[in-house]
């Protein structure tokens, strides 16, 4: 049982020697040419862990002898630093739909003012990416949030109908959208 280890790319040499020069070898059932009893034969590896080779060698009047040759093949530096990156990632966008999650709990907030929150350096500074993220799964009633926000601004101040709309759905107010905000004032006046 040959093992060779620490193979991190997909493409290796088999090789090997056998006893009789004019020997026939096989492996995986291809014919291997053998040269003064050494042969050689690229082979490319189809999966991590272990790729096993079942290498056989005949000769008239002798009995056939074979091994199996079992190649470890491991994850490059590359390889391991993309799944580092990606579990970087994902505990990245766990953080942000959590704080997400608790800003909801908080007060009222439309998907484009949550967005900002998270995404300003004001706020909780997370990228974009992340933000962007947090936003698309946080489990939220974007209507039952302009509802919760149109409360609050009554309870602050007194306004009209309009003004509160326009509140709501500006950009540099709430930035809900101007649906969400419509909804909302007809469940608060």
């Amino acid at each position: 049982m040959h093992h060779i280890l620490g193979v991190d790319s997909n493409n290796v040499v088999l090789k090997g020697t056998v006893d009789h020069a004019n020997a026939h070898v096989r492996v995986k059932g291809q014919s291997v040419k053998v040269r003064h009893g050494h042969w050689k034969l690229p082979v490319t590896l189809t999966k991590h862990g272990d790729n096993k080779f079942r290498v056989v060698a005949t000769r008239k009047g002798y009995v056939k002898s074979s091994t199996t040759a079992t190649i470890m093949r491991e994850l490059s530096a590359a390889e391991r630093a993309v799944i580092r990156q990606e579990k970087a990632a994902r505990r990245a966008n766990r953080r942000a739909l959590e704080s997400a999650e608790s800003y909801l709990a908080m007060s009222g907030f439309s998907k484009q003012g949550l967005y900002e929150q998270l995404s300003s350096s004001a706020g909780e500074g997370f990228s974009q990416a992340e933000a962007q993220y947090a936003v698309d799964h946080v489990d939220a009633d974007w209507n039952k949030e302009a509802v919760e926000s149109a409360r609050s601004y009554l309870e602050m101040s007194p306004m009209s109908r309009n003004e509160l709309i326009e509140q709501l759905s500006s950009s540099a107010g709430e930035g809900f959208t101007y649906e969400q905000a419509l909804y909302a004032v007809n469940k608060v006046y």
